[in-house]
């Protein structure tokens, strides 16, 4: 994240979980990034698939283990979406990896296709998160 144009302005705690939409024995470490930035949605974007590639991972065309996985979720309340990319984050919402961390840094947020806060979408979604298994591993992290 260092090798981006962008200003970090805040982090989440880490969050450890199990693989969502494929087995596999390893679990995952997930956090979300606040950032402030001139880039583009797009070029945003590729700057992120460099940092992925930079880090070993290759182009997969299923979900699989990775060493890193780096999205845009929300890009302030834009409504985005190319062939290669769409904001919101089409499965941000089915994600407790990404919804708790999310609210976590942004209490406030309103989800820009539905214009629920993501508090209300969190208590909607309770049983279906808890059943992810997330688990905080940190404290909060410091900028």
């Amino acid at each position: 994240m260092q090798e981006l144009p962008a200003q970090i302005e805040k982090l989440s705690k880490i969050y450890e979980t199990r693989p969502l939409y494929f087995e596999s024995k390893n679990y995952f470490y997930n956090l979300v990034v606040k950032i402030r930035t001139f880039l583009s949605p797009l070029a945003l974007f590729l700057e992120l698939k460099k940092i992925e590639f930079k880090m070993g991972r290759k182009k997969d065309l299923c979900l699989s283990d990775r060493p890193i996985d780096l999205d845009i979720v929300f890009y302030e309340d834009l409504r985005f979406s190319s062939a290669i990319l769409k904001i919101p984050h089409p499965r941000a919402l089915e994600r407790a990896f990404v919804v708790i961390p999310t609210l976590e840094i942004e209490p406030d947020l309103r989800e820009p296709v539905t214009g629920k806060k993501l508090c209300e979408i969190k208590q909607e979604r309770e049983k279906e998160y808890l059943k992810q298994g997330i688990k905080a591993l940190t404290e909060e992290l410091k900028i």
